[in-house]
């Protein structure tokens, strides 16, 4: 399935666990390089998993449309350059791009765009980790991230 095919509407489940969130908005190039770290990390896991793209419109609405299964290569694809970033984010108001493997480990989503004054690239991300995971994020990972990365509630996205 590419992923110019129509997304189907999906009841969606994340992972229970804790959420990790960028601090607002940040450059583009910060959140590129963040997504490959972050990718890394849980490629490390499961290498070889499906992985399932959704479209997230939990803040506009509160729906999640699957869009297309990809594997790890097609996740650093997406997130390599501030170019990829745009070039995967729907083009509607608060609607991201989410990834999510079929055992439901974990839920990275991410979303870029124009400031107001249509002079920068900026963006964000969360990622939802399974508890068994996140000792291992906050050691290994977060320390090596260019954005602020705060604990949300694990209801939030």
């Amino acid at each position: 399935m590419s992923t110019q095919d129509t997304p189907a509407l999906v009841d969606f489940r994340p992972p229970q666990g804790m959420c990790f969130a960028g601090e607002g908005d940040c450059p583009l190039a910060a959140i590129a390089r963040d997504l490959c770290k972050i990718a890394a990390f849980l490629q490390g896991f499961a290498p070889y998993s499906t992985l399932v793209r959704y479209e997230d419109w939990w803040d506009h609405d509160g729906l999640y449309f699957e869009r297309c299964r990809i594997d790890f290569h097609g996740l650093f694809q997406l997130v390599e350059t501030p170019r990829a970033l745009l070039a995967a984010t729907p083009g509607d108001e608060y609607v991201c791009v989410g990834i999510m493997p079929e055992d439901r480990a974990w839920y990275l989503r991410f979303r870029a765009d124009w400031d107001d004054p249509g002079e920068n690239l900026l963006g964000f991300y969360s990622l939802t980790l399974d508890d068994g995971l996140v000792k291992k994020f906050e050691s290994e990972v977060i320390l090596n991230l260019k954005c602020q990365v705060r604990r949300v509630a694990p209801s939030e996205p």
